[in-house]
């Protein structure tokens, strides 16, 4: 790892069966010379590929934020910028539903705090399940079909929170 700061993190997640099976992070291009030439091909395949749009004109107010943490309590679930694309994605494809469930976590947007945009109140979820209020809204509930948590991560992955 660099031992300055303000340098580039590349994280990258390897899935086998919708499963997270590893997550690497690299700060300050420090890792294995096999994963640094692995970077420049990906960094530039959108420009080689035929990338598809994602239907409709606008997406839902719901995908446009940037959930990070699963909060439990005083602890936290800090997602790496690979994993929050990948519940991103989830979302995205999961199906609106009107099934109550018992909200175990709050996921939480970094930054909130710090810009005037209340738009997104809040997110209950168990995992499976994610309850969205917006402001002037009625709630949104998607499931993704699968528990997200209980799938990807352990309770020990949960750390106390700095709040």
């Amino acid at each position: 790892m660099a031992e300055h700061t303000d340098d580039e993190s590349i994280t990258t997640i390897f899935l086998k069966n919708d499963k997270i099976v590893k997550s690497i992070t690299d700060y300050g291009h420090y890792g294995p010379i096999e994963l640094e030439l692995a970077y420049p091909p990906l960094r530039y395949l959108y420009r080689s590929i035929q990338m598809d749009k994602i239907p409709g004109d606008e997406l839902p107010k719901f995908l446009k934020f940037h959930y990070s943490t699963f909060q439990l309590g005083n602890k936290a679930l800090w997602l790496s910028q690979s994993e929050r694309f990948l519940l991103w994605d989830y979302l995205r494809k999961g199906i609106k539903s009107k099934k109550a469930f018992r909200q175990i976590y709050l996921l939480d947007e970094p930054f909130k705090n710090y810009s005037n945009d209340e738009t997104l109140q809040k997110v209950e979820t168990d995992g499976q399940y994610y309850k969205f209020y917006i402001k002037d809204e009625q709630p949104i509930t998607i499931d993704i079909g699968f528990n997200f948590i209980d799938t990807n991560f352990k309770p020990s992955d949960f750390k106390e929170s700095k709040d």
